[in-house]
């Protein structure tokens, strides 16, 4: 205990209330309180009532002692307890006693205040209170940061200024779904958020709390992941549909160019009008030959657009005025409503770039081309162009659209930004072409007006690598070859063998990749294998792996024929071998060519 003044009588009464009472003349200056519980201030003592004050401002609990009540006029409040002379019998003692009593609760209520405090500040769940009357009375840290209010600025405003939601509901007390929540600069965030009655133990109505989360980044996520999982269910079925397709086509179209070589063979030697009709009849078969190239042609950019099991890492140098010719076909049904597209392309150098995703790029950026035009317009073009110079080969996809607002073109590749309505657009696309072409080593640029349309241009290194040439592979075999044809679809066997016997081979045709195995593991030669990769119980892969096993020295002489619809295992199996490889449908010149080069190889 303090005690201030020369008073003994004050002195006794704090031991007898087991108080060590540090004695100090009364001063005008601020005092070391540290460790005191309590003080006692004599306001009798020269400057007394000046200490007290200071005394006070220490938040330290001081019971004056006056003789009067005009001394007490000049004391400081508040006061922790006032006892006038003559000092009866305990008086004292039990105001020294309550003071501290009241000093210890108020203490203890601060401690536990601050410990909420620091707690509601520490957690990143954002909690605002407000009033019974919806007047704000608390943010913590975390509800700063979302809302953009300070705790002082926001004290006192309605709760509905503070948490901005626009047209959506305010926080009904119950859990509700991710709402748009707008900040005080008018940054937009999606949080999930409810709110609670603060009841008094009245039972009155004391106020409302608010608790609400930043779901942002965790709704992005989902929404990524559903893409992700609803592409890859699509990219699965359309490249098993066009496996599927891939097999009658394959022995359609080969049977297809060996009727109509046939036919041109024995026209040739016909006369009259027998010979017209043998011509009509050819003439006919070529234009079903035309029909099934077509189908093959979409089934084989069916493929190509979906990647959906095989992801492949390296490059390749890719002709980029191919890849946009596709990406115009795939998406011309669709922008033949909407615009007129018009072709420039004069690209002269390859670029090093995995096909497929090229070519998603293209599809995207014309679907966008085609989103933007306003089909009120009089003048609505796309134009898809590409030019090279020595180093870097560009593309570029230009509209008559509506323009990108000023406000939005720094925003434009960031992920799940989009200008679209709801439902038209998850703000993917743009992000996705630029992790692409920027991972090529290319970047993109975009000049856009409103009302007068965009343009986007890919600029792309070229490549350094020249296309390897082919013609010597499309030469004949010096020798006719023998060929075994492993492939569980009879009328493809059949069809290659018709093809190739016509050539002068002798072909074995086998429908199970076991006996294939057993033929070639039992001293058979063949100059070369067809073998089909997808084939039930017993894979091309199982077909592989057994001839490497007990015939090794026929293993490069394999020749592997899929429907680019590729498990892992097959897969994992192309990058590790290089064994030549045609995909389905093919036509008798890819058969010849893939014979060729196999022979090649060997006589090397």
């Amino acid at each position: 205990m303090l005690l201030i003044g020369t008073d003994p009588r004050l002195r006794e009464a704090a031991r007898s209330l087991g108080l060590a009472p540090v004695v100090s003349p009364a001063h005008g200056s601020a005092m070391e309180v540290e460790g005191v519980s309590v003080a006692i201030v004599d306001l009798a003592a020269p400057d007394a009532a000046t200490t007290a004050r200071e005394l006070c401002a220490l938040d330290l609990p001081v019971v004056a002692v006056a003789d009067d009540e005009a001394q007490l006029r000049d004391a400081p409040a508040p006061l922790a307890g006032v006892v006038l002379r003559p000092l009866g019998d305990g008086a004292l003692t039990a105001c020294v006693r309550a003071a501290m009593r009241a000093h210890r609760v108020r203490t203890e209520q601060q401690a536990r205040a601050a410990w909420l405090q620091a707690a509601l500040g520490s957690t990143n769940e954002a909690i605002i209170g407000a009033d019974a009357a919806s007047r704000v009375m608390f943010l913590n840290a975390a509800a700063e940061r979302l809302t953009g209010w300070t705790e002082a600025e926001a004290r006192g405003r309605p709760l509905d200024d503070v948490l901005s939601f626009g047209d959506a509901a305010a926080p009904d007390g119950r859990s509700s779904a991710p709402v748009r929540l707008t900040s005080k600069s008018g940054a937009s965030r999606l949080i999930e958020h409810n709110a609670s009655p603060i009841i008094e133990s009245s039972g009155a109505l004391a106020g409302v709390v608010a608790v609400f989360r930043d779901v942002t980044e965790k709704k992005s996520l989902e929404q990524r992941l559903t893409v992700a999982d609803r592409m890859s269910s699509i990219g699965t079925l359309t490249a098993g549909v066009a496996h599927e397709l891939n097999n009658p086509l394959s022995f359609v179209t080969s049977n297809l160019e060996f009727a109509i070589a046939e036919l041109s063979r024995l026209a040739a030697t016909a006369e009259g009008r027998q010979r017209e009709d043998l011509e009509e009849v050819r003439v006919s078969l070529r234009d079903a030959a035309a029909g099934a190239a077509r189908a093959a042609e979409i089934i084989k950019d069916m493929k190509t657009f979906t990647r959906a099991a095989e992801v492949q890492t390296a490059a390749a140098p890719v002709d980029v005025n191919q890849v946009a010719s596709f990406a115009a076909r795939i998406t011309g049904n669709a922008i033949k409503h909407r615009a007129e597209m018009v072709l420039d392309l004069h690209a002269d150098g390859a670029v090093m770039a995995d096909e497929g995703l090229l070519r998603q790029v293209f599809v995207h950026l014309l679907t966008n081309a085609a989103q933007a035009i306003d089909p009120a317009n009089d003048k609505r073009i796309i134009t898809l162009s590409s030019w090279s110079d020595t180093t870097t080969t560009s593309v570029r996809v230009s509209d008559t659209g509506g323009g990108i607002a000023p406000e939005h073109m720094q925003r434009i590749f960031e992920p799940f930004f989009t200008t679209k309505p709801v439902g038209e657009g998850t703000g993917l696309g743009l992000s996705l072409c630029h992790s692409i072409i920027t991972g090529m080593g290319g970047h993109i640029l975009v000049d856009s007006k409103v009302g007068v349309g965009t343009s986007v241009t890919l600029v792309m290194p070229r490549s350094a690598v020249t296309d390897r040439s082919t013609a010597d592979a499309t030469l004949p075999p010096v020798a006719p070859p023998r060929v075994l044809v492993i492939d569980d679809e009879s009328l493809i066997g059949a069809a290659i063998r018709r093809i190739l016997t016509k050539q002068g081979m002798e072909v074995v045709a086998v429908e199970h990749g076991r006996e294939g195995v057993d033929l070639l593991a039992g001293g058979e030669h063949f100059d070369a294998v067809f073998c089909d990769m997808m084939m039930p119980e017993y894979s091309g892969v199982d077909v592989y792996d057994a001839v490497k096993a007990r015939a090794p020295a026929m293993m490069s002489r394999i020749i592997f024929m899929t429907g680019n619809a590729f498990a892992s295992r097959e897969h994992d199996l192309f990058t590790s071998t290089k064994n030549v490889r045609i995909e389905k449908p093919f036509l008798p010149a890819d058969l010849s060519a893939a014979i060729a080069e196999v022979l090649k190889r060997h006589a090397s």
